[in-house]
């Protein structure tokens, strides 16, 4: 009787094991695909690139500079990153105000590059500055920390990749000293006062202006006022212009769609 009941629990641990060994299974390929997760997902915080766009930066940037703020877990961006309608200027100045850290490529004196370099500056943002050479560098900027690197040496690329990690990682771990001391302080702008119908007035019409250039350029007539309104952009665009000059008959809070029918429907009793 003894050995009939050590036989029955065997066979109960027996028929038990298999399902017990799948959920182990299960539990440490799930635990491997969260951890392999967590370490392939980049922060959301952002590093905006500034460079020039030809060789050879286009290949330090995709072998050096890329993986160097990826290592130092920053997604980053330039300014063609994003393929929008909208001006590129504006693009590029939401990108200088989003992004956690600049890196700036100033060999070669590329003027757009300290265009940016001088937006960043201007609104306190932290920038790691590399050069081939101290002399693209300009005099105002020279007593600022610069990466240099030398290409004759065989190593150059790993060393600049480790150098322009290390100083984000500095930059992150104390922004306020990757500001130079000039720029720490809030400046206010000083641009004119301007209505709030007329910004939105004025973000209507860059937006059918793109959307011309994309009618013209064959990419489609993918922007919603568009959709929504179907009516000739030069129309569009004089509608616009006389509206700016009513300004005070448009209400501030309506959609661009919705202003834009408010204009035409104002205007045209105008006219009559």
């Amino acid at each position: 009787m003894v050995a009939k009941k050590k036989t029955a629990k065997k066979k109960v641990a027996t028929q038990s094991t298999p399902s017990a060994a799948a959920e182990v299974e299960k539990t440490t390929k799930s635990s491997i695909r969260k951890k392999g997760t967590r370490k392939k997902k980049l922060s959301q915080d952002s590093c905006f690139v500034l460079m020039p766009f030809k060789e050879p930066f286009e290949m330090y940037y995709d072998t050096i500079i890329k993986p160097a703020v990826v290592a130092a877990n920053l997604n980053p961006l330039r300014c063609d990153s994003l393929f929008t309608p909208t001006p590129i200027m504006g693009d590029v100045w939401k990108m200088i105000q989003e992004a956690k850290v600049l890196v700036a490529e100033l060999t070669g004196k590329n003027s757009n590059v300290f265009y940016e370099l001088g937006l960043g500056h201007a609104i306190g943002k932290p920038i790691v500055l590399i050069s081939e050479t101290i002399e693209d560098v300009p005099f105002d900027l020279q007593p600022l920390r610069v990466i240099l690197y030398d290409k004759d040496d065989p190593a150059w690329g790993n060393k600049l990749k480790n150098k322009i990690t290390t100083a984000i990682n500095d930059t992150i771990a104390s922004p306020i000293d990757g500001v130079p001391p000039m720029f720490r302080k809030p400046v206010k702008s000083q641009a004119p006062s301007e209505s709030e119908t007329n910004i939105r007035l004025d973000l209507l019409e860059q937006e059918v202006r793109a959307l011309s250039r994309l009618r013209s350029s064959g990419q489609g007539y993918g922007i919603e006022v568009g959709q929504q309104l179907k009516v000739p952009e030069d129309y569009t665009l004089e509608m616009i212009k006389k509206a700016k000059a009513n300004a005070e008959a448009l209400h501030p809070k309506r959609t661009y769609a919705a202003m834009l029918k408010d204009v035409m429907q104002h205007l045209n009793k105008g006219d009559e």
